[in-house]
């Protein structure tokens, strides 16, 4: 049986709200016939703080799931929409426990690793420079390309979760929290600028493909937002690099981390 199955189908206990979340996230269990429950992360549809350019967030995070599933990419933890729990229909995702360090964080400038890449500076409250940056892993390349495809608004590091999903025997970067994704115009804010203008790897035109192969049933996004999703992969296939940084808008998310 597999964990979207699982995720789908199993009976789930809600244990409580998650502090400090933009819209309603409740972190739950699911309890199989026997063994050890699953945590999930719960997040109802009428529980979405209202936002003038993103609704449905909900359906949003399953869409980024089945992206990244169907892709190759497999970065986004399983999630499926679930309409028989206590708050009503909502995205339902595997929850990643913690296992390692934060992916991107703030350093001294004076102090920044040799295998980090600084994406912006600013100061901390003591009035000394900081630098917000991040390492060229595989795993974090991948999710960058996940991005820039899916349109993802809202990329923080907090978002990305060096962690175990139940089953597995080692550690992985996870992107978690995909709703602001898919909007048909340009939205790309993320804290992963350190790839910009490098190449795309030979696994990252294959994802482009798979890509390109999906229709909107495939994913659950309407006409218009996979239109916008075909071009977006056009181009970066058409560039064979990660883009830069727009110039135009703010290319960070607010706060970063």
């Amino acid at each position: 049986m597999s964990l979207t199955h699982d995720i789908s189908t199993l009976p789930a206990t809600v244990l409580g709200l998650i502090p400090d979340a933009s819209n309603d996230t409740y972190l739950i269990v699911l309890n199989p016939p026997t063994g050890v429950g699953l945590k999930a992360v719960y997040k109802p549809s009428r529980g979405e703080a209202f936002l003038h350019d993103f609704s449905e967030l909900a359906r949003r995070e399953v869409a980024a799931y089945r992206l990244s599933h169907l892709s190759g990419l497999h970065c986004v933890p399983p999630t499926v929409m679930r309409s028989d729990l206590p708050h009503g229909t909502g995205s339902v995702q595997l929850f990643v426990d913690l296992a390692g360090d934060p992916v991107v964080d703030a350093w001294l400038s004076e102090h920044v690793p040799e295998d980090i890449v600084p994406v912006f500076r600013g100061y901390n409250s003591d009035g000394a420079e900081v630098a917000v940056g991040h390492g060229l892993s595989e795993r974090l390349a991948d999710i960058a390309v996940f991005d820039a495809v899916a349109n993802n608004a809202d990329r923080k590091g907090s978002h990305l979760i060096d962690g175990q999903l139940p089953g597995e025997t080692s550690g992985s970067i996870w992107a978690i929290d995909n709703g602001l994704s898919f909007h048909p115009e340009p939205k790309l804010r993320t804290v992963l600028w350190g790839f910009a203008g490098t190449s795309l790897a030979p696994r990252h035109f294959d994802a482009c493909e798979r890509t390109l192969a999906l229709t909107a049933d495939d994913l659950g996004t309407t006409q218009e937002e996979t239109s916008a999703l075909h071009a977006r992969t056009r181009a970066l296939l058409s560039s064979g690099q990660f883009p830069y940084p727009p110039v135009n808008r703010t290319p960070i998310p607010w706060p970063p981390l």
